[in-house]
């Protein structure tokens, strides 16, 4: 074991100027002001050095330096105080301030991105280990981890880095080691509104036929029936409730194709506390018959679990409506769709930009018709809808998955609350989604111009001249409309926080250069849009608190882009309603790309922190997005354009998204236009495929990139196919 020097590096860095006077840590158990006696021990093939440095600084006047290398993605090191270190007994969590040396966004396999853990002893020496991450940022970035105390006595003995296989000198810093536990107050949060103003209509994503259909709905018994005609044809819904699970629903198609749309289908019950060999059964317990539809209510029991439930079918055009709840919490884990199975052979179908994520909802093609059954987003009380698309023969197929209950933070599972919105239709464009939302209200300004992004920018007062005269350029070139939108460059000069702040990127002129410089954009005719985004929120941020940060079931911090955590969505709309006015006054933005939010599943940052309403429902994140991104235009009297993918969700609430196909490879995804030419591309004005990057995931073969490219005709005719605006390309 070596100990720690002095480092020969006499330079004193600077303290990241976002935080202010705010520290770092409030009570570190190490803040390697002094490291007398402190350790350091190479792994695997490893070599470190330990020093005590001021080349960058955090809290004090001293922060811990490891120069290191490696051998392979085992070597790495570990370094610690001479004797291991008592932490407090009401300690469950462990925060530690690290330096990093490189970007997730721009690998150097010469820095490798390590992993950082804290080792503890107990009594009896025996180690538990607390992994904090992996270092894919540069700058300060604070680790945050929850850990389970298992009823011992813990000591801190050691930080320990592994996966170090560079062969040249790398450095990290690290700063305040603390352990402690969060009081866990009540939050200061309102409810989600009972209703919204941008739903357009109550029935959501009921697809609405061009046609009139008629439909007629009758109880024989316990069977309920529904019958939708148009032009002699008549599509029969039926439930008979024989097995209490989604497998009672069947479809006969005016060709007299026989379809079971949910074989297999069922509510998944947690029967955790009870003994797996015992059966389990489903009792019918009343039919009531509720408007033009009915009402089953169901008990399901499994030695002392006793469970109600209830399944309520109605029908509307070409759709049946089936609503799935459960009595209490805690007793579903998911609502799944099963698999279909037809009279007559399937074939999947993908829509372009339907998405779930991976994989996304498919429609079913099977005899004279098309099929398609989603849940409806806007009722559901899930964590996380799922879609799971499978050929599995020549008449039956998986498709569109269901729902799923995470528990919250106090170990809680919400309802289940669900709608089924099954269609089937002679016409494709008839069972896709309604999108309930009003257009946008800036196609005026957006629709007849051009996307320019300004990427790039040197971190110097020549920044933004040289965009500047660039667009000049442009403008004597006769190209009179161009929406122009910056990135986080003019918010940061390097790795600062880039969201929730007024002041503009100093070494680039700060405030004043940036404010003119939209000016002088804007009298040049041109829409000129800053960047913002509500999502990744940096613990350097001035508005830092854990207490705003999204919390999974085990209370750690919800992951955002490197260097940041994800800010509560229930939170989000409030600093955007403070934020967008500010930005909007004092820099003259006339439009705004609000990133991130339309390239998320409205639930892939589900906030489980129970003190939150709505905790662990995907409602919960979606409903503040859709709220704030909606508010931006009103904001910044301008278009508001996000990045898109899963934009089908809030079309017409933006004005506007990158018109990227969520797929590895989306250059090769058949150009199917119907969805987003019939649904997404009437509410707002979506930008070229993206650009040619995410058009082309693999990138762009150099003997393709000119003016004559196949690859860029493709890229143009793919675009005017969907009918998005044009994207320049440098």
């Amino acid at each position: 074991r070596k100990v720690f020097q002095v480092d020969p590096d006499t330079s004193v860095g600077v303290r990241p100027y976002e935080m202010g006077d705010r520290p770092g840590c409030e009570n570190p158990l190490a803040d390697f002001e002094d490291l007398r006696g402190w350790w350091i021990h190479s792994l695997h093939g490893g070599s470190a050095r330990l020093y005590r440095s001021r080349a960058q600084q955090m809290d004090g006047r001293y922060v811990a330096k490891v120069v290191y290398r490696g051998r392979s993605g085992a070597s790495g090191f570990e370094f610690g105080p001479p004797r291991p270190l008592a932490i407090p007994d009401s300690a469950d969590d462990v925060r530690l301030w690290v330096y990093g040396n490189n970007w997730s966004w721009a690998p150097d396999p010469t820095t490798p991105q390590v992993s950082v853990q804290v080792v503890l002893v107990d009594e009896r020496d025996r180690e538990k280990v607390i992994p904090l991450g992996r270092v894919n940022w540069k700058e300060w970035f604070l680790l945050w981890k929850h850990f389970e105390r298992d009823g011992r006595k813990l000591r801190f003995k050691a930080i320990r880095v592994l996966g170090s296989s560079n062969r040249e000198d790398r450095v990290l810093y690290f700063d305040s080691l603390e352990f402690g536990h969060e009081a866990w107050k009540p939050l200061d949060l309102p409810p989600l509104p009972d209703t919204f103003p941008f739903l357009t209509t109550p029935e959501t994503i009921l697809p609405v036929p061009q046609r009139e259909v008629r439909v007629t709905t009758s109880l024989r018994g316990r069977v309920f029936e529904s019958r939708h005609e148009r032009d002699g044809k008549t599509t029969i819904f039926r439930y008979e409730p024989r097995t209490g699970t989604l497998a009672d629903f069947t479809v006969r198609t005016p060709a007299g194709t026989q379809i079971q749309p949910f074989l297999g289908g069922e509510i998944a019950f947690d029967t955790s506390g009870v003994a797996a060999d015992l059966p389990s059964s489903r009792t019918l317990v009343e039919v009531r018959r509720e408007g033009d539809g009915t009402a089953y209510h169901w008990l399901f029991s499994k030695g002392s679990l006793r469970v109600p439930y209830r399944i309520a079918v109605s029908a509307r055009h070409n759709s049946l409506l089936i609503d799935v709840s459960v009595a209490r919490r805690d007793a579903a884990t998911e609502l799944r769709f099963g698999r279909l199975r037809s009279s007559q052979p399937c074939k999947l179908v993908r829509v372009p930009f339907l998405t779930y994520g991976t994989p996304d909802p498919q429609v079913v093609c099977t005899g004279d018709v098309f099929v398609l059954a989603l849940l409806d987003h806007y009722r559901s009380h899930a964590s996380v809808l799922w879609a799971a698309n499978q050929q599995l023969s020549a008449n039956e197929v998986r498709f569109n998955g269901g729902s799923r209950y995470v528990p919250r933070t106090d170990g809680h599972r919400n309802r289940l609350v669900e709608r089924i919105v099954l269609t089937v239709s002679t016409e494709f464009d008839e069972v896709l989604p309604n999108i309930p939302h009003p257009p946008s209200p800036m196609g005026h300004l957006t629709a007849t111009r051009l996307w320019k992004e300004n990427w790039g920018m040197p971190p110097d007062s020549t920044a933004y001249e040289s965009f500047y005269q660039a667009l000049k350029l442009l403008r004597n070139y006769g190209v009179s409309q161009f929406i122009v939108r910056h990135h986080e460059e003019t918010w940061r000069d390097g790795g600062e926080s880039f969201t929730l702040r007024l002041k503009a990127a100093p070494k680039k002129g700060g405030d004043e250069a940036l404010r003119e410089y939209v000016r002088r954009v804007k009298e040049l005719g041109f829409l000129c849009g800053l960047y913002t985004n509500y999502i990744d929120f940096a613990p350097v941020n001035a508005n830092w608190s854990p207490d705003r940060v999204a919390r999974l079931p085990n209370r750690d911090f919800v992951p955002a882009w490197a260097r940041c955590y994800t800010l509560k969505p229930m939170v989000a709309p409030r600093f955007e309603a403070e934020y967008a006015p500010k930005i909007h006054r004092k820099f003259g933005a006339n439009t705004v790309y609000c990133d991130v939010h339309t390239a998320l599943t409205p639930w892939s940052r589900v906030d489980y922190d129970d003190r939150v309403p709505g905790a662990g429902m995907f409602r919960s994140q979606y409903f503040p997005y859709a709220i704030l991104l909606a508010n931006e235009k009103r904001a910044y009297e301008g278009p508001v354009f996000s990045e898109g993918g899963y934009h089908w969700f809030y079309a017409g609430l933006t004005d506007g998204n990158y018109g990227q196909i969520v797929d590895s490879s989306p250059g090769d995804v058949p150009p199917l236009v119907d969805f987003d030419l019939l649904r997404i591309h009437p509410l707002e004005t979506d930008v070229g495929m993206g650009n040619v990057s995410m058009f082309y995931r693999e990138g762009v073969p150099p003997e393709q990139r000119n003016s004559r490219s196949p690859a860029l005709d493709r890229f143009l005719a793919t675009t005017i196919a969907y009918g998005h605006i044009g994207y320049l390309l440098d």
